[in-house]
């Protein structure tokens, strides 16, 4: 299982439960890009080896999108699915499955049509 951890309390709690579930087969993935604060990397790695997770980051590049840079109200839908993007070959190489912890107020951001989007919604 690869999940989709951008160090922030959904992610976190998901990341750190299916580990609990399933020991050694769950890879916690940050997004490394500039629209990521400042520390935050290392926040997600610090995070990821106090609690005995396997973590990597992926480049994305949202910030080449217009639709992101339109901060429109569809903005978080461009960045998960560029988050996507980097994620599905990812999960694809070690065949899991990508997952993201998404909270009721971004719930409209979880729904990754694309066929490419091999992703579990999960509402927290």
């Amino acid at each position: 299982m690869v999940v989709a951890f951008s160090g922030g309390v959904d992610s976190a709690l998901l990341a750190v439960a299916a580990h609990r579930a399933l020991p050694d087969r769950v890879w916690a993935v940050t997004a490394a890009s500039a629209s990521l604060a400042s520390g935050e990397l290392d926040h997600c790695e610090r995070f990821a080896t106090d609690h005995d997770l396997q973590w990597s980051s992926v480049g994305t590049h949202e910030l080449d999108d217009e639709r992101y840079l339109a901060n429109a109200g569809d903005r978080c839908y461009w960045c998960k699915s560029a988050l996507m993007d980097e994620l599905v070959p990812v999960a694809e190489q070690v065949g899991a499955t990508v997952v993201l912890g998404v909270n009721r107020s971004e719930e409209h951001t979880s729904e990754l049509q694309s066929p490419d989007h091999l992703v579990c919604r999960l509402l927290l």
